[in-house]
């Protein structure tokens, strides 16, 4: 009788600590933590040179997805910036900046300062909570006074970049 009270007693304790760990897994996952959205780090970068901040936000209204994007200027003169294209990874959409693509100077940023622009997809909105990569190319001049002293060089220069975000509700 010993024997079998014994190993009752060791099936019932490990029993119970078996179903607290069923739960507590249970619990782990049902709340989201170990989702794989919730393990990407969101990330904008077009070099150290470059480096940004971003938004990306749906408008239930307009039925648009729209992101405002800030490009911070860490090289030691300015720079003016000719042309910046957003695209989907897949090259299916892209976003048009509203109001179009700024003219010279408002698209020249000092050394160490930031320029922010607006765009809207082109196409369906994204779906909210989602995660989305996108691929970018910014396009600029520099205006060190070593290569222009009265203005900025017309010699493009290119830099790659991405942009890994949550969409938002706006």
């Amino acid at each position: 009788m010993r024997r079998g009270q014994a190993a009752a007693e060791y099936l019932v304790t490990y029993g119970w600590a078996l179903l607290a760990l069923v739960i507590i897994i249970a619990v782990i996952v049902s709340s989201g933590v170990l989702s794989m959205d919730s393990m990407i780090a969101e990330q904008c970068d077009f070099g150290n040179s470059a480096p940004c901040q971003f938004a990306i936000f749906n408008n239930a209204t307009t039925a648009s997805t729209y992101i405002v994007l800030s490009v911070y200027n860490s090289y030691p003169y300015k720079i003016r910036i000719d042309d910046l294209k957003v695209a989907t990874t897949d090259g299916s959409q892209s976003f048009t900046w509203q109001p179009a693509f700024p003219t010279p100077p408002a698209n020249e940023i000092d050394s160490g300062a930031n320029l922010t622009l607006y765009g809207k997809l082109t196409g369906t909105m994204l779906p909210s909570s989602g995660i989305k990569r996108f691929n970018g190319n910014l396009t600029y001049d520099s205006c060190a006074p070593e290569l222009n002293a009265t203005g900025c060089s017309n010699s493009r220069h290119s830099v790659s970049g991405r942009i890994i975000g949550r969409i938002i509700t706006g």
